[in-house]
């Protein structure tokens, strides 16, 4: 006899010899078994079921670990480079202030000295981002910061030859602030794989932070100048831009190309390219010449604004019959008492740090009416 369990488990006892079994009993056996199968099969599946879910479950949970990190890591890079930024915007606006005030305090003339810089910037431009995609945007980086603290600490000392060679370092380091931190950004961001509408995102936040620190920056300008005299900014200067290249060294290197191509190129083969795409379409032969133009007014403006406001407030009497030919009368005496107050320092000059800080906020809310008027 063989014991053969069915679904209940209980056995049931048939004989051995199949010539005895009778078709009956077989068939009634076979049904008996059918059900088992059934029964294995389907508990098969529902833990294949089982399985499956919880695997999507976990890979879900995996899924929201690793966005959860990609945010976590972003919000950190987003911020470092911001501080960076804004401290080396702040630098840059505190060297604006007073620089006309202290030229001329020391005795030389202004005019040559600022023309200087610009020449400098003018023949340095072509060769600088060649040389910036070759040495490394993080190099180029910790190079600007040093020689921004460099030419403003030449800035305090009234020596002919320092105040030279900070003119022309000067030039140079304007070029490197146009196109190192924001390159090293770019390839930055994508290097570590970041979703490209989040560079929108901190480009946003640098347009931001810039208005903003240049606004702050001429606050801060008026009182180190009011504490430490016309060298007060410089010193300032140094500070943001030493804080600046501390968190620059934490930078990862990156390239400006890594094709085989672009590395043998010369300088002169640079400068061929360009003058070449220059000549090849006169359109953009037309937006450089505006641009200059537009940043020539600009100069000029800022080169002026200084000695106008000098020219004004030493020659502002409310008690005579014409300040600089505004007649004094009822209305314009409170419009003169109101500059004399708040656009004086203690001094009795032109209080620099916050009407510099006032052009930026004027240009901050040109900036926002733009799309308006346009």
């Amino acid at each position: 006899m063989v014991g053969i369990s069915d679904i209940s488990g209980k056995e049931t006892c048939i004989a051995s010899d199949s010539s005895k079994m009778s078709p009956v009993v077989e068939k009634s056996n076979l049904r008996k078994s059918l059900p088992s199968l059934a029964t294995l099969n389907s508990s098969e599946e529902c833990s294949g079921t089982s399985i499956s879910s919880s695997s999507i479950e976990s890979m879900k949970d995996m899924k929201s670990k690793t966005e959860v990190g990609s945010d976590t890591e972003f919000l950190a890079f987003r911020m470092h480079y911001l501080i960076v930024h804004i401290a080396i915007m702040l630098a840059d606006g505190l060297q604006g202030t007073h620089l006309y005030v202290l030229y001329e305090g020391y005795g030389y003339s202004v005019a040559s000295l600022y023309c200087l810089g610009f020449v400098s910037a003018a023949l340095a431009s072509p060769f600088t981002g060649p040389l910036v995609d070759k040495i490394g945007r993080r190099r180029a980086a910790i190079l600007y910061c040093l020689l921004e603290m460099s030419i403003n600490t030449l800035e305090q000392y009234s020596n002919i030859y320092g105040l030279i060679a900070s003119r022309v370092v000067g030039g140079i380091t304007t070029n490197l602030l146009f196109t190192v931190f924001e390159s090293w950004l770019v390839t930055e961001h994508r290097k570590r794989n970041f979703p490209e509408e989040k560079l929108e995102i901190i480009l946003r936040d640098s347009v931001i932070g810039s208005n903003s620190s240049a606004i702050v920056s001429g606050f801060i300008a008026h009182h180190l100048a009011d504490y430490l005299g016309p060298v007060g900014p410089f010193q300032g200067a140094v500070g943001f831009t030493t804080l600046a290249l501390l968190l620059v060294f934490r930078w990862e290197e990156n390239y400006g190309s890594n094709g085989v191509d672009d590395e043998e190129k010369s300088m002169t083969t640079y400068m061929k390219d360009a003058f070449n795409t220059i000549m090849s379409d006169s359109k953009i032969f037309r937006i450089g010449l505006i641009q200059g133009l537009t940043e020539g007014a600009l100069q000029t403006f800022i080169f002026l604004w200084s000695p106008t406001m000098v020219h004004f407030v030493r020659n502002m009497d409310t008690g005579s019959c014409a300040a600089e030919g505004w007649i004094v009368n009822s209305r314009i005496g409170p419009l003169l008492e109101f500059v004399r107050y708040y656009g004086m320092d203690s001094n009795g000059e032109p209080a620099y740090g916050l009407i510099f800080g006032s052009f930026m906020a004027a240009g901050v809310l040109g900036g926002l009416f733009e799309p308006t008027f346009r």
